[in-house]
C-alpha cells in the first residue's frame, strides 16, 4: 500500500500566486452555491433571498478588490469577459458599492407621507404621519442567472491559471533536493488562528 503525503512549501512569489488563485476560486464558488441557491427556492427562501443575494454579490466582489491578495481578475475582465458580461459585471460591482456597502443608491428609499382618510379628509385633515420604506431584496430571475454565468467564466479562467501554476511550481520543487523539501514537515491547517483585524502573512 503506498501512502501519500504532503510537505508544506516555502513562501515565494510562485507559490503566493497559487495560493491566491486557490482563493479567488473558493470564493468563485461560494458564488455559484448562493446564487444556484436562490435560483432553485427563489422566495420560497423567505427572509433569507436577502442575505444570500448579498453575500453572492460580496463575495464576487472580493475576487476584485485588493487585500492581500497579489492576484486580481481587474484587468483580465476584457480578455475573459463577452461584452454583455463586462456590462453585468459592472453592474454587479456598482450594486455592492453603492447598494449594499453604502446607501446611496436608488435601490432603496424611506419617503416620508402624510395620511388622510379620502371620505373626512376636508373635514379631519391629516390622519397621521409615516415613512414608508421599498428596497431591492434581490436581484431577477435574470440577474441571478448571468451571476451564475459570470462565476463560471471566472472559475473556468481561475482554474487555467491554477493548472499553469502548479505546473510551474512542479518544475521549480523538482530541481530541490529531496532532502531539503522533506524538512518542512505539515502544520495542522490554520493552527496559528489570529484575529480577524490582524493582517495574515500571506
Amino acid at each position: 500500500m503506498a501512502t501519500n503525503a504532503f510537505v508544506h512549501l516555502e513562501n515565494t512569489d510562485d507559490t503566493q500566486r497559487l495560493s491566491d488563485y486557490t482563493s479567488v476560486r473558493v470564493d468563485l464558488l461560494c458564488v455559484l452555491e448562493y446564487a444556484s441557491e436562490l435560483q432553485k427556492n427563489g422566495y420560497n427562501l423567505g427572509t433569507y433571498v436577502e442575505p444570500l443575494m448579498i453575500a453572492a454579490i460580496i463575495k464576487y466582489g472580493r475576487v476584485f478588490s485588493g487585500g492581500i491578495r497579489r492576484v486580481s481578475l481587474y484587468e483580465q475582465r476584457y480578455v475573459v469577459l463577452a461584452p454583455q458580461q463586462i456590462a453585468f459585471h459592472e453592474r454587479l460591482m456598482a450594486i455592492r458599492d453603492k447598494h449594499i456597502a453604502h446607501s446611496v443608491n436608488s435601490y432603496e428609499e424611506s419617503q416620508p407621507i402624510a395620511r388622510y382618510w379620502v371620505e373626512r379628509v376636508e373635514q379631519e385633515g391629516i390622519s397621521s404621519i409615516e415613512c414608508q420604506h421599498t428596497r431591492v431584496a434581490c436581484l431577477s430571475t435574470v440577474e441571478i442567472e448571468s451571476i451564475i454565468d459570470l462565476a463560471k467564466t471566472w472559475v473556468q479562467f481561475v482554474d487555467t491559471k491554477i493548472a499553469e501554476e502548479e505546473r510551474e511550481i512542479l518544475e521549480i520543487v523538482r530541481k530541490i533536493p529531496i532532502e531539503q523539501i522533506l524538512k518542512n514537515a505539515p502544520k495542522a491547517p490554520l493552527s496559528n488562528v489570529g484575529t480577524p483585524d490582524k493582517r495574515r502573512k500571506n
